[in-house]
């Protein structure tokens, strides 16, 4: 009977050590220069499953109007011809849209700026939001022209989302300085 309870508790224990090393660590980390550009990171065991990259470009980065209004409208035809992703104009749709977990690649570019009330304003602006859920199947053609976007290496892709070491390491991605000089933040998620 005493072999037994020893058996018992052994199993026991190896059962329990087993759904513990399986057990999904996850975190996200934000980091963030001021208010101008900031990124989120869901992380799964050190692999990013979500990205939320938000940037303001603004007349006050020594940018004229007209050149902020290329830019803008480069930004959109970008984003615009791209299949599987849902790009918004309101905040609140781009907000709504990652809640609900319908698309895996959510773009939202303001629009306010084309807004004729906007021309007399000496500074103008607009923001520009990406959000990736890498869990969902995604447009492999879409995702790399995301990628392309921001600069992000595709030696940084893994087969589950991107690599976070590697992305540290990607000095090609437009947002490597806030990963330098941006304020870091890290939540536990468990």
């Amino acid at each position: 009977m005493n072999k037994l309870i020893k058996t018992l508790i052994l199993i026991l224990i190896i059962a329990l050590s087993a759904c513990q090393s399986t057990q999904v660590n996850q975190k996200q980390i934000i980091y963030q220069i001021e208010h101008d550009r900031v990124i989120k990171i869901l992380l799964e065991n050190d692999t990013v499953i979500q990205i939320s990259l938000r940037e303001l470009k603004s007349t006050n980065q020594n940018i004229t109007k007209e050149d902020l209004i290329i830019e803008h409208s480069k930004d959109y035809q970008t984003f615009s011809n791209l299949t599987d992703i849902y790009l918004a104009s309101d905040s609140n749709d781009f907000l709504n849209t990652i809640k609900l977990d319908k698309h895996p690649i959510v773009i939202y570019i303001e629009n306010d700026i084309l807004d004729p009330k906007y021309s007399q304003n000496l500074e103008i602006g607009y923001s520009l939001s990406t959000y990736i859920n890498f869990k969902d199947d995604i447009n492999i053609e879409s995702l790399n022209r995301v990628l392309e976007y921001y600069k992000i290496s595709q030696t940084s892709l893994t087969h589950s989302g991107l690599s976070y070491k590697k992305l540290l390491e990607d000095n090609t991605f437009r947002f490597k300085d806030v990963f330098e000089h941006g304020l870091m933040v890290q939540l536990d998620t468990n």
